[in-house]
């Protein structure tokens, strides 16, 4: 027998982990008979090792082998360390007295060996599993990822004396050598996962209060961070004195990754829950039978149903369709959706009390748990259409009252023209003596009818031409058209206008180049009311001028008409271009006009793709800019 104090100390120190260590623990012969268990295999169990079947064997286990661990375990007898897969085992199946729990359980099989190299003994060590594998059932995340992970993980175990001087090493990774004694300078190494002293101060604890502590520690390895779960508990010794520690360190970064990425995924779906539940518009998901499995509060509120009363029902329940139209409307629905992955929209639906009410929906294709299922959004828009045919019908009315109001105008213009056509002709004839000679008093008459016979005519032209415009009836010939010939021809129609009044007309130079995309006569009709009514505002020693420019960056020609007349208030500026509006109604009552000219003006440069704007100071003056787009 050997005098080493060591040995007897080691074969002291492997009895009691064997009986003290927290794994269930237990022995087998070389032929799969059980031998031993320690107190941790009855605390694990729920029954004492006494309960197995007098003639069990490990090799012939009914429960091991239906699940299919059995060849794992024949390679332990055989000599290799091995590592089963995870087992849910019941023991009440075996146990003499049926009693026992049901455990996810890991076996990590041990063969020992004589001096010889044979196998004599096996030890099996049991890892509890269970709360992992029902956590992974129920959350049904990433379980094949972490049973790799916890497979890879070693549970590594130490023992130590009183004193702290020699080391025991149990460590699945270590292969056939179940036990060996290491130094000092290795087990710093070992602990890597602390600072020596920290973990120096943590066993001296333990030995001195007896009690356990258990941290989980972190370590980088390779630049990587792992965690492991560290346990230091007391070993006794047969009087229950501590005679030393026990440390088992089990790699659970897989398992923290696990739990980490299962916490966000679950904040993730709670967010996604409230963002739901908070919608205003309803949300409901419908799987391919047509069965509403789920609607948000918005939902039930649109519908005049309960919290959670739509799920259930088929889908049909909320729609006002005949059946067979019904069934049409949802196969071209269900067509869409499988070819596009979204319909957008209107239903005809009604309310649990039968209301009709119309909804606009966004329908989309998702799959949840391997199967089709539609989520569609809704929203009601029952009072929007109503309101969009209320405007419709009273756009309607508004125009047919226009087109009545435009004939009326047109029609009586027409009549109008007719007798004060007349009377111009009945002025010429008397001014021609057909009735005798006329005195100088008369012919003043003649002369004073005939200027107000002018304006009335004018103001009927006016009238009527705007009925043409605002029927839409007006005809444009949109070619190409020189600037500058349109300035020519408006000059000789102003200048004695300008000149009776004692207003100086200039007319700026413009390149003969310049082309605008326009009808020509309507440019000048634009202009001639444009420089009219620069003339009439103007007082006498006042200036008006017209000048043309080219914008090539905006592909447009501008022609300015610019006065030094009475101006425009600014509150008054937008209200210029309506039909029948006088700034100053003093002024026009003795420079004559109906307010037409610069709505008619605005509506032909808009007919020609152009546009009409005016700026204006009161007491300096205005400038009315016409554009058109440029040839």
């Amino acid at each position: 027998m050997s005098d080493d104090p060591r040995a007897a100390d080691a074969s002291f120190y492997s009895r009691a982990l064997f009986e003290q260590s927290p794994f269930s623990t237990v022995i087998y012969d070389a032929e799969g008979r059980l031998l031993a268990a320690n107190a941790a295999f009855e605390r694990f169990w729920g029954v004492p090792v006494d309960s197995a079947p007098p003639d069990y064997n490990v090799l012939a286990d009914p429960e091991l082998e239906r699940q299919g661990a059995l060849p794992v375990i024949r390679r332990a007898f055989a000599g290799e360390t091995v590592v089963t897969p995870p087992v849910r085992y019941d023991i009440s199946r075996l146990s003499t007295s049926g009693a026992g729990r049901t455990v996810w359980t890991q076996g990590h099989f041990y063969p020992v060996r004589d001096a010889g190299g044979r196998v004599t003994h096996v030890v099996l060590v049991h890892v509890d599993l269970t709360a992992r594998v029902e956590a992974e059932e129920a959350l049904r995340l990433s379980e094949e990822r972490f049973r790799t992970a916890l497979r890879g993980s070693a549970v590594i175990t130490s023992s130590q004396d009183r004193d702290l001087r020699y080391t025991w090493m149990h460590n699945p990774a270590l292969g056939d050598r179940v036990r060996r004694v290491i130094g000092k300078r290795d087990m710093e190494l070992f602990e890597r996962t602390l600072d020596a002293e920290a973990m120096e101060a943590i066993k001296r604890k333990v030995l001195r209060t007896g009690e356990s502590e258990r941290r989980e520690v972190l370590v980088y390895e390779d630049g990587q961070p792992r965690y492991y779960d560290l346990t230091v508990d007391p070993l006794r010794d047969a009087a229950g004195e501590v005679a030393g520690v026990i440390c088992a360190q089990i790699d659970v970064t897989e398992r923290r990754r696990y739990i980490t990425e299962r916490r966000r995924a679950e904040e993730a779906l709670s967010m996604q829950a409230r963002v739901l539940e908070s919608m205003r518009e309803g949300v409901s998901v419908t799987n391919e039978a047509g069965v509403i499995v789920y609607t948000n509060p918005a939902e039930d509120e649109m519908f005049g149903y309960a919290r959670g009363e739509l799920v259930g029902q088929h889908v049909t329940v909320q729609n006002t369709y005949p059946p067979d139209e019904n069934q049409r409307i949802v196969a071209e629905v269900i067509a869409q959706l499988k070819a596009t992955g979204e319909w957008v929209g209107e239903w005809q639906n009604r309310r649990k009390d039968g209301t009709p009410f119309v909804t606009r929906a966004r329908i989309t294709a998702i799959e949840l748990g391997g199967r089709a299922h539609w989520v569609c959004v809704q929203e009601d828009v029952t009072e929007r259409k109503r309101a969009d045919e209320a405007l419709r019908e009273a756009k309607e009315t508004a125009e047919a009252a226009s087109r009545a109001k435009s004939e009326f105008l047109a029609v009586m213009s027409h009549e109008l023209r007719t007798p004060l056509n007349a009377i111009g002709g009945y002025v010429e004839l008397l001014e021609m003596g057909v009735r005798g000679a006329l005195e100088p008093g008369q012919l003043a008459d003649l002369e004073r009818i005939r200027v107000n016979q002018r304006r009335l005519l004018g103001l009927i032209n006016d009238v009527l031409n705007y009925a043409k415009v605002d029927a839409g009836r007006v005809e444009y010939v949109i070619r190409p058209a020189p600037v500058r010939e349109a300035l020519d021809a408006t000059e000789p129609v102003i200048q004695p206008l300008a000149a009776a009044k004692g207003v100086a007309l200039e007319v700026e130079a413009c390149d003969q180049a310049l082309v605008a995309v326009a009808d020509p006569d309507k440019v000048q009709q634009v202009l001639v009311n444009l420089l009219s009514n620069a003339v009439k505002f103007t007082e006498p020693g006042g200036r008006v001028s017209v000048a043309c420019e080219d914008d090539p960056a905006a592909r447009a020609v501008r022609v300015r008409v610019r006065d030094t007349g009475v101006g425009i208030p600014a509150d008054r500026l937008d209200a210029i271009f309506d039909p029948f509006v006088q700034v100053d109604t003093r002024l026009t009552r003795t420079a004559g006009g109906t307010g037409l000219g610069l709505a008619i003006s605005r509506e032909l440069a808009r007919g020609m793709g152009g546009e009409l704007t005016a700026e204006s100071r009161v007491g300096e003056g205005s400038t009315f800019t016409l554009t058109l787009r440029r040839g």
